[in-house]
């Protein structure tokens, strides 16, 4: 069955209005936890790359950058990178650099990986509740966000965004006003 651009509005907004209402609506703590996970991932798949064409992972002292530029001890028919796009080594998305550990203390056949997450620190070397790291799936292991948008605000939040894509939908759907049609052909 094929729905008008109206009906579609229809959907998005009782989608939405359940989102906000249900109290889920993502902060941008959240959003930054769930980039931090995406790029362990991207870094992660650079680093096997490396290690596909090198034999080998990058070592500690030689990091991240690895993936930027050839390493001075790998033979030049041997690197095919930059396995990373970009100029530099990416930082979180707090702004701190990204730890990398190779031979890792917790993936002991290849390499460690992880953020210290929204205070930049980390005691645990990477088992800090907030850390956000590759060898633990559940990692960060407590909700970095501030706070959820719940109760009364979610509710004014989601009526507002009702109401719009309610007239938006209505708009879409209705017939043209004669004027409309002479001047549209």
């Amino acid at each position: 069955m094929e729905y008008g651009r109206g009906m579609k509005l229809l959907w998005l907004t009782l989608v939405l209005a359940a989102s906000v209402v249900s109290g889920r609506a993502w902060n941008a703590q959240t959003a930054r936890a769930f980039a931090t996970k995406t790029d362990l991932a991207n870094i992660s798949t650079a680093l096997k790359l490396f290690d596909d064409d090198c034999g080998r992972y990058p070592t500690t002292a030689e990091g991240l950058d690895s993936l930027f530029h050839r390493p001075p001890n790998v033979p030049p028919e041997k690197w095919h990178g930059a396995y990373l796009t970009g100029v530099r080594t990416p930082g979180d998305p707090w702004d701190h650099p990204y730890v990398y550990r190779c031979p890792g203390v917790h993936n002991t056949n290849t390499f460690d990986l992880y953020s210290c997450g929204p205070d930049g620190k980390s005691a645990g070397e990477g088992d800090d509740p907030d850390d956000i790291n590759n060898w633990n799936p559940a990692s960060p292991l407590v909700r970095v966000e501030s706070h959820y948008v719940t109760g009364g605000r979610a509710i004014i939040y989601g009526l507002g965004a009702v109401v719009i894509l309610l007239f938006l939908a209505i708009q879409s759907g209705r017939q043209p006003r004669k004027y409309e049609e002479k001047w549209n052909g």
